[in-house]
């Protein structure tokens, strides 16, 4: 059975009550809880039985839950009960932004001193609950040369690496040399397509993006795990969103069935 997912992204005008029973007409077997906590309330632990039940009504299991940017003042904290939530409900994942979307280039070196001290913290959060933290690529050249140092750095026990496409093919078609760099790392994914600068997070086959050439690095790397959607309506042609979540599931069960 193809194993796919979509994160909550994809319209969070809609609640969750109504989101998930969409998402599993749609014939999707996982769900990703995306960044809006207000949305989720993740991070408040009284939600979190209701949010386990509202996955069991609906027969869907959670595949990655997304944290907080590790750049941020609060993020240890935050992180630590965000970890707490995905074991509450199941996910093995939890996906990280190292930093925020975007900085000057004469802020690596600070960035760099901050994220990179709080890796061993990280991994112990994540060895305590027994899960993993994936680190996210933001836009090309800095903050994404960060993550990539921050994968490397880690323990990979603890910390892997979360391929986003649209974060990747910013100012593309580019070269899908970071995804084959660290395709041994890979425990997650953020795939949609992307049509032109700030229009991106849409179906595959909507954009420019080359998965033709994303499809067999995911093939030859680590990752089984499920195919997951983060699209929405905002930038895509399907403004409905019952019609988005199913034509995302048609994309994602064919992405499955050439990765494995």
């Amino acid at each position: 059975m193809a194993q796919t997912s979509i994160s909550t992204t994809f319209d969070y005008s809609i609640p969750l009550s109504e989101q998930l029973p969409m998402i599993r007409k749609a014939g999707f077997t996982h769900v990703s809880f995306g960044m809006d906590y207000s949305h989720s309330g993740l991070l408040q632990e009284e939600n979190w039985p209701h949010l386990h039940d509202l996955l069991k009504e609906n027969g869907l299991l959670v595949d990655t839950i997304h944290g907080y940017d590790l750049d941020r003042e609060d993020s240890l904290k935050k992180n630590e009960i965000l970890a707490r939530a995905a074991v509450f409900l199941g996910a093995p994942v939890v996906v990280i932004h190292c930093t925020v979307f975007w900085f000057e280039d004469d802020e690596y070196d600070e960035k760099f001193r901050l994220v990179s001290g709080r890796i061993k913290e990280m991994e112990r959060i994540a060895k305590d609950n027994g899960i993993r933290f994936a680190f996210e690529n933001m836009v090309p050249g800095k903050p994404t040369d960060l993550c990539v140092e921050m994968v490397k750095m880690a323990d990979p026990e603890y910390i892997g690496f979360c391929y986003d496409s649209s974060h990747d093919q910013i100012d593309g078609p580019r070269p899908m040399a970071l995804l084959s760099g660290l395709k041994d790392r890979v425990i997650a994914v953020h795939l949609s397509d992307r049509i032109r600068e700030f229009v991106d997070h849409v179906i595959p086959g909507e954009g420019f993006i080359r998965f033709d050439e994303i499809i067999p690095l995911l093939k030859e790397s680590s990752f089984r795990g499920p195919i997951l959607m983060e699209v929405g309506v905002e930038n895509s042609k399907y403004k409905n969103a019952e019609e988005l979540v199913a034509r995302a599931y048609a994309a994602a069960k064919d992405i499955w069935n050439q990765v494995n």
